[in-house]
């Protein structure tokens, strides 16, 4: 039984009965005090009353519980694993104590357990009522629950009975508050009913990977068949680092899954998420899918990038993604994600995120630029102005914990762009800073102090990035390098070098990061 060094007392009253050395009923009523004892289960001053009795045959048994803890704690470890690890049961009665009362039966040779009667009633969270049918032994299978309860505070349902069975899972370690109403029916493996009634319920993962604030309103789901209209409210939740606002879900489940009934616009900084349409299949099941199409109402990128601990960049982001899919862990859309930002486009091709709410969800895409303004691009980031235009992508981008672990990247002026070129001398130098080099024209040196913006005819910038190393080059090879910037008509000539073939690319982001920041001198 996983007990040791036990001490404590008992009062009360055993029968046993039996024919021959065959025992055949047997029962318990009393009180326990103080019991104390350790191993696997543990318990520390526990007192109870109890009652039971059972009738046993070569078949099984039939028998009866009725338990009511009154002080004291114990653990307890019921020996059966999830995922691989033991849950353990922590209950410290408060109040009017925890009661449970249990009818039922075990068939031995079938190993299946019977319980028409479990009902837990415990003074912190509220009461449940539940009826199941499950079989036991190497392959465990739940033939049949039902479960009812009134408003259960969801603090101590979390952390006395759900938490220990949701350990190792996104689940496992979150803060809760609230309540909630539940009514459950499963049969042969399969969701039949749910219904849940919330009411200001807050979650926060630990971890910081997701949170739900001001949660209610009544959900109805079903196995099969068409359920009541669900309506759920909230005032604010998180994904990572996005915080999104209030909104409203109107939906309805039918045939084991559920689809909404409106598009609902959710606001995400100053801008918002449209849902045009939600579809979500095999609900509490290893089949379930989420699919939904989604539009991006133009939103602030300074303030996105704050959130996501970018570089600033200014301007807005506006565009759809389409046939987003979740399934079994992994995240993808359908068509390319297209956005619209500093009057450009932004495309974003074969998006997967595998592990979304894993401790290390691992993500991939190639990243497409089109004929992006580089005067919006750069208007109030501390990089410097450049006037132009940019094309450019990250090809075959593999992120691990959302840092990157491999991409090839280019960024240079479009081949066919015929425009005004010019650049500030802060970003000449900041410029300078990333590839290592500057050439100028002799004639030219003595005209810098003179200008604050120089002509150019091509900019760009390439990094492939592997093993922490990012092997960089530029629009053009150069002596002894390759050209980041090359000279336009008119004078001061400037040519940017770069002659470093392999940065370490903790030293470059921490180069772009004190660059963010506005450090770095002048050209005089």
């Amino acid at each position: 039984l996983g007990v040791e060094a036990l001490t404590g007392s008992f009062r009360g009253r055993l029968s046993l009965a039996g024919e021959g050395d065959a025992l055949r009923e047997a029962g318990m009523e009393g009180r326990f005090r103080e019991v104390s004892f350790n191993g696997r289960n543990v318990a520390e001053a526990l007192t109870a009353r109890a009652e039971a009795g059972v009738t046993l045959s070569p078949e099984g048994l039939e028998g009866h519980l009725d338990l009511h803890l009154e002080g004291g704690a114990v653990y307890l470890e019921p020996g059966f694993t999830v995922g691989g690890i033991a849950p353990g049961f922590t209950l410290e009665p408060k109040g009017d104590g925890i009661t449970l009362r249990v009818e039922g039966g075990w068939q031995h040779p079938r190993q299946r357990l019977e319980l028409r009667r479990l009902q837990l009633d415990d003074a912190s969270m509220g009461r449940i009522d539940a009826r199941l049918d499950l079989t036991l032994g190497p392959v465990p299978a739940l033939h049949h629950l039902e479960l009812e309860s009134g408003r259960l505070a969801l603090l101590p349902l979390y952390r006395n009975y759900l938490q220990p069975l949701l350990l190792g899972t996104p689940f496992g370690d979150l803060e809760v508050a609230g309540d909630a109403g539940v009514r459950l029916r499963w049969h042969d493996g399969r969701l039949r009913v749910l219904d849940l009634s919330p009411s200001a319920v807050h979650l926060q993962d630990r971890a910081g990977r997701f949170a739900l604030a001001g949660l209610e309103g009544e959900a109805h789901l079903a196995g099969s068949g068409t359920a009541p209209h669900s309506r759920l409210r909230w005032e604010g939740f998180s994904l990572y680092r996005l915080d999104f606002g209030a909104a409203q879900l109107p939906f309805q489940a039918l045939s084991g899954g559920l689809r909404l009934e409106r598009p609902v616009r959710i606001p995400l900084f100053d801008g918002a998420l449209r849902l045009q349409s939600l579809k979500v299949e095999g609900l509490f099941t290893p089949a379930f899918a989420l699919e939904t199409d989604v539009l991006l109402e133009p939103l602030s990128l300074q303030e996105l990038c704050h959130a996501l601990g970018w570089p600033i960049f200014a301007g807005t982001l506006a565009g759809e993604v389409p046939g987003l899919r979740y399934a079994q862990g992994e995240l993808t859309i359908a068509g390319p994600l297209i956005a619209r930002a500093f009057d450009g486009r932004i495309e974003i091709r074969g998006l997967r995120i595998r592990g979304l709410f894993d401790p290390v969800p691992e993500l991939t895409a190639d990243i497409l630029f089109h004929d992006l303004d580089l005067k919006l691009l750069t208007g109030t980031f501390a990089f410097g102005e450049i006037e132009g235009r940019l094309d450019g992508a990250i090809r075959d981008l593999h992120l691990q914990a959302w840092e990157p672990v491999s991409f090839d990247a280019w960024f240079a002026t479009p081949e066919d762009y015929r425009g005004r070129r010019r650049i500030s001398q802060k970003a000449v130098e900041n410029l300078t800073r990333i590839g290592g080099g500057m050439s100028v024209n002799p004639i030219s040196r003595e005209l810098l102090g003179l200008f604050q913006t120089f002509s150019y005819d091509r900019i760009g910038i390439r990094c492939r990035l592997r093993r922490g190393v990012c092997e960089m080059d530029g629009v053009m090879p150069a002596p002894k390098g390759y050209y980041i910037l090359r000279h336009g008509l008119l004078p001061p000539w400037i040519d940017i070098i770069g002659y470093n073939r392999e940065v370490d690319w903790t030293l470059l982001v921490d180069r772009l990061r004190s660059i963010a920041r506005g450090n770095g001198p002048v050209i005089r």
